[in-house]
């Protein structure tokens, strides 16, 4: 997501929004266990919540993870080849920090697939609270399906450079079908039971999502791949 790109942009006005694209924040989810008054719910009831800071006592809304967020394992690698003494330790520097975004925002093209819709017009059967995987080939019909050609645009498709990719995969939808009580008992579900559908993990969609080269992906579900992961 470059100056010159953020031009062409604009220059779109009847599709040109600049909107927040974040969920309204929301005070009635259901608390962890030992967590501070009026605490939100963060992950599942196995959590812990040391500090928390007033604004997050109070909400719980949209979260962005930054290119910090996780490392290849095997090599302790970050995106970009940080390393973790560029994070922590007194060699510690801004290199893929967060920070950036807070600078100059983040605002360009979305690409919306969904996938929620899709799956109901063809009768899918996909569960958004259970570990149903959303394959490369079901975004591709699910696209033309809304005349969207998700191939890179280098490729003939669609998907320039730059682009905000956004998944609708129903979780929100299913989230607001349910009870208070029903959503309360699977919010605090412990680690092992927590289950969510979202991308496969498969070589096609790595290989598109690298070839399409995303600024950023999004998506309604709380692990946008389908959790929990596959083994290795």
């Amino acid at each position: 997501m470059t100056p010159p790109q953020d031009a062409e942009r604009v220059q779109l006005p009847e599709t040109w929004n600049p909107e927040s694209i974040s969920f309204p924040l929301r005070r009635d989810l259901p608390s962890i266990p030992g967590a501070p008054k009026d605490a939100a719910w963060v992950w599942g009831a196995e959590d812990n919540v040391p500090v928390i800071t007033p604004f997050a006592e109070k909400y719980s809304g949209t979260q962005w993870d930054g290119f910090r967020h996780f490392a290849h394992l095997p090599s302790g690698t970050f995106y970009n080849n940080t390393k973790g003494q560029d994070i922590e330790g007194p060699a510690s520097n801004l290199k893929c920090s967060i920070h950036h975004w807070a600078e100059r925002g983040i605002a360009g093209r979305g690409v919306l697939l969904d996938f929620c819709s899709y799956a109901h017009a063809k009768g899918l059967n996909y569960d958004p609270y259970d570990t149903c995987s959303i394959y490369y080939q079901d975004l591709l019909e699910c696209g033309r399906a809304q005349g969207i050609d998700i191939r890179p645009k280098a490729q003939g498709g669609d998907i320039e450079i730059g682009d905000i990719l956004f998944i609708r995969s129903g979780w929100v939808e299913a989230y607001h079908s349910k009870s208070p009580a029903e959503r309360a008992h699977l919010g605090l579900r412990g680690h092992k039971e927590i289950k969510f559908g979202g991308l496969a993990q498969e070589e096609s969609i790595i290989d598109w999502l690298h070839d399409c080269y995303f600024a950023a992906v999004a998506g309604d579900s709380p692990t946008f791949e389908a959790w929990p992961t596959k083994a290795g």
